[in-house]
This record gives C-alpha cells, sequence and structure tokens, in this order.
C-alpha cells in the first residue's frame, strides 16, 4: 500500500478511517466524500498529500495536525456539519482551493490563507 497514490473510497458508508490509511505515505489524492464520517482523525503521515476531499459526511470539526500537510493543495469541505470555522485549515501552507458550499454561513468568516476560495 506504500505505493498507492490515488484512494478513492466514496459513498461506501464508512463512519471512520481505517488505521492503515497512514500507512499509504505516497498517496497524493484521497477521495472520502459521501460517507458518514462524524470524526477525522489525523493523517499527517501523508505528507505528500495534494488533494483531499472530505465533502458530504457529518463532520464538525478538524483535527489539528495540519503544519505537515505542506503539499496540500485542495480541500474540499462541502456539505458537513461545520458550526464555525474549521480553524486548523489556517495551517495549510500551500493551500489553493478551499470548497466549504453547503456549511453554515457563520463557518464562512475567516477567509484568508487561499487563493480560491468556493462557498456557493
Amino acid at each position: 500500500m506504500t505505493s498507492l497514490e490515488v484512494l478513492s473510497v466514496r459513498n461506501n458508508c464508512l463512519n471512520s478511517l481505517p488505521n492503515a490509511i497512514n500507512k499509504a505515505t505516497n498517496l497524493k489524492i484521497l477521495d472520502i466524500s459521501g460517507n458518514t464520517l462524524s470524526k477525522f482523525r489525523s493523517v499527517s503521515s501523508l505528507t505528500l498529500l495534494k488533494d483531499l476531499d472530505l465533502s458530504q459526511n457529518r463532520l464538525s470539526s478538524l483535527p489539528e495536525e495540519w503544519k505537515t500537510m505542506s503539499n496540500l493543495e485542495r480541500l474540499v469541505l462541502s456539505h458537513n456539519k461545520f458550526q464555525s470555522f474549521p480553524i486548523p485549515i489556517a495551517n495549510i501552507p500551500n493551500l489553493e482551493t478551499l470548497d466549504l458550499e453547503g456549511i453554515y454561513k457563520s463557518a464562512r468568516t475567516h477567509t484568508t490563507h487561499t487563493q480560491h476560495i468556493h462557498t456557493h
């Protein structure tokens, strides 16, 4: 699994990620959209990750460990249950695209550190 670069587990009714995901250290694209995750544990070992799609889950918060995600360029958080802006994403230095479509309006107040923000 260490040579895996793209993983899509979308629409599988997953309520948690397997621990083995952190062994996919060459992963560049991870799509976990359309599941039932209410918590997203740290994937800080996936330092090469460029694209992370967490849309259409039940997330209300994110882990704090985002500084190691220095290659992350696209983060999709749309259609989750955030009550406030997920502050940990402010620590992602190369984030270019942040999709917050369909999350609560109060969660959209902090929009610095990104070049393209989609909030429809």
